[in-house]
């Protein structure tokens, strides 16, 4: 029978014993026998697609595999860039953004699908259930932009401005929805293309939300429908897309650096 560890709000000096025992033992769960732990003990991105295979990704070229039998292992990248984001799309498919390059995981090892100078930041990483990956990011300062790639393709697609960050996406290859910081909202295929060939969004906000992240409670968003989304905002609130438009539901008190990302259990 499993038991589970209760840690009081307002913790005793056995709680914070407890608190301090459990943390030492995320590091040491992040580290192989063969390599130190991770010395800052964070992840910039965290995704998988069950719970036998997690990748988390983080500064210096951090990569750590999850593989659901209780360890974390550390795994060659073949970079010190930091890397910002990851999908992990099953065992033999992931990819991985960061500083200057994006990386693919065949499987076996991770090898770099695009690279560039430091100049270059690519912050977010999604692919459909066709295995189509659109990624996010460009020149610090300059146009940042959503940049199609199609796995095997000779020639790729153009790139594409939109004015707004990516924040999330979701959908299949034929009607992938793109989440903007705007709040705006456009379904394109993988090609970033708007359907019927406009490049008007099927939601336009009125008013900007300077959203951080979304999250979506069905992943392959099915249907033809504007999904349901959650997201964050740069200046503390929760807010809530219920298929016609966004409503804030909740307001929290902001960290130093502020609220970024939004996962949600079902």
């Amino acid at each position: 029978m499993r038991q589970s560890i209760h840690i009081p709000l307002n913790p005793t000096r056995l709680g914070r014993v407890l608190l301090a025992g459990l943390l030492a033992a995320l590091m040491a769960f992040a580290a192989s026998p063969a390599e130190p732990p991770l010395v800052s003990g964070t992840f910039n991105g965290l995704h998988g697609a069950s719970a036998d295979f997690i990748v988390g990704v983080g500064n210096d070229g951090a990569i750590v595999h999850f593989n659901g039998d209780g360890d974390g292992r550390r795994v060659p990248s073949g970079t010190t860039s930091n890397l910002l984001d990851v999908y992990v799309g099953g065992p033999d498919f992931a990819f991985a953004a960061g500083v200057g390059i994006v990386l693919s995981w065949n499987g076996e090892h991770w090898s770099s699908i695009l690279t560039s100078d430091d100049s270059s930041v690519y912050r977010r990483v999604w692919a459909s259930p066709e295995r189509d990956v659109v990624i996010y990011g460009g020149q610090q300062g300059a146009s940042e932009v959503v940049c199609p790639y199609l796995p095997g393709a000779r020639l790729q697609p153009f790139c594409r401005h939109f004015g707004s960050p990516m924040v999330g996406a979701c959908g299949h290859s034929d009607r992938i929805h793109i989440v903007l910081g705007n709040g705006d909202i456009h379904r394109v295929n993988n090609a970033v293309i708007d359907a019927g060939g406009t490049f008007a969004p099927l939601h336009a906000q009125a008013a900007a939300l300077q959203l951080t992240d979304a999250w979506f409670p069905e992943q392959d968003c099915p249907g033809d429908a504007l999904p349901e989304a959650f997201a964050t905002n740069a200046v503390g609130g929760l807010w809530h897309f219920d298929g016609r438009g966004w409503r804030s539901i909740a307001r929290y008190a902001m960290g130093e650096r502020g609220q970024s990302k939004v996962a949600l259990t079902h």
